[in-house]
């Protein structure tokens, strides 16, 4: 603990809280660790962008646009990482893996907290299931002979500002608050 540490040091102990023991997932106090987890909040529905016919979106809300240009931003990251990986060779699944890690849960979470203020449920919720859509098409991509990696990674990219877009209204109906 804390205050084990302080002692051995010869300093003072920090109060009750210093006796508290930590377990090495993220840190977290070991009474916390040994709790049942929460319940999982729903993932957002991904859907189409809804336009005019000329393109040209349609009176959509303020949130709707705060996520498409929080999406559209990473979709930019992702795709050139993935592409470039993708082009490099190596085992792209491992990769992947390991690109689509927890610092990238954090930034896409970074990306949607101004439409999850709009909405009122957690920038998380919007991460988690971007992030799990983007692996999804990345891993379907990856079905394929090494050789051909490198053109289905920058065909299912190139069709991500067509087919993804983050619907704001789905989670509102299925987020537990």
């Amino acid at each position: 603990t804390v205050n084990r540490i302080l002692e051995l040091e010869d300093e003072n102990p920090i109060g009750p809280e210093g006796d508290e023991r930590f377990v090495p997932a993220n840190w977290i106090p070991l009474k916390r660790a040994l709790q049942d987890p929460p319940e999982p909040t729903p993932a957002p529905q991904l859907t189409p962008p809804a336009t005019d016919e000329d393109g040209t979106d349609k009176g959509l809300s303020l949130s709707t646009l705060a996520v498409r240009k929080a999406s559209r931003e990473l979709h930019i990251k992702e795709g050139k990482a993935a592409i470039r990986q993708a082009n490099k060779g190596g085992n792209f699944v491992e990769w992947l893996d390991t690109f689509l890690d927890d610092a990238h849960l954090t930034l896409c979470a970074e990306k949607f907290e101004l439409v999850a203020q709009m909405v009122n449920i957690p920038a998380s919720v919007f991460a988690v299931a971007h992030i799990h859509e983007s692996k999804q098409a990345l891993l379907a991509a990856a079905e394929c002979q090494p050789d051909e990696l490198p053109n289905r990674v920058a065909q299912c990219v190139a069709q991500w500002a067509e087919t993804r877009t983050i619907d704001t209204q789905t989670p509102k109906e299925n987020h537990n608050g």
